[in-house]
């Protein structure tokens, strides 16, 4: 974010500001595809002003605000908190948040999801048997949501971010750990 009193040197010097960080993230290893603008915006910034009582006023504009939103993606963890660090020594004055995924969620997940037919078929087998029947064809599969509870069946440890090189100590981020569920529902008929 870059506030001048001009809408032209706001812009500029945001524009300055948003390569330079653009510059940084490349001379840090993060890959271009991995760096992407979400918004650029130019508002005007305007101050109201109210007469000796307190009451009534106008509105004066005081100058324009300019702000290059970029989106970066950290592919090692344990760098995160050194790149943010570095962006915010190179000039960076809003950090809107860090967000953590599994790079390889999906596969992890259809590994689950064979796990819970897999684990459905067990279970359905162990009633079949307890009743005297057996399992015929499958009649329905259906998936049951996918998700990330707190307490889920496959543990993904995120390794925390360590200290940076150079002039500060990282941005502190703790990953901590991601947790996948999957779970499948399997209608079979019942033969005797």
């Amino acid at each position: 974010s870059t506030e001048r009193r001009t809408a032209a040197e706001a812009a500029s010097v945001n524009a300055r500001s948003a390569q330079g960080l653009i510059d940084e993230l490349a001379a840090l290893g993060v890959e271009p595809r991995d760096a992407r603008t979400l918004s650029v915006t130019l508002t005007p910034v305007y101050t109201d002003e109210r007469d000796p009582n307190g009451r009534g006023g106008k509105r004066a504009l005081t100058g324009y605000l300019a702000r290059n939103t970029l989106q970066i993606r950290v592919r090692d963890v344990g760098k995160a908190g050194a790149v943010a660090r570095a962006l915010v020594d190179k000039g960076a004055n809003v950090l809107e948040g860090v967000a953590f995924e599994i790079s390889d969620g999906e596969a992890r997940l259809d590994d689950l999801r064979a796990k819970a037919i897999g684990d459905a078929g067990r279970r359905a087998r162990l009633y079949a048997d307890a009743l005297g029947l057996r399992l015929g064809r499958v009649l329905e599969i259906s998936p049951e949501a996918t998700f990330y509870p707190e307490g889920g069946v496959a543990d993904v440890a995120l390794r925390r971010a360590g200290a940076a090189e150079g002039s500060g100590a990282a941005i502190p981020l703790a990953p901590g750990v991601q947790k996948l569920q999957a779970q499948a529902r399997v209608v079979w008929e019942l033969v005797q």
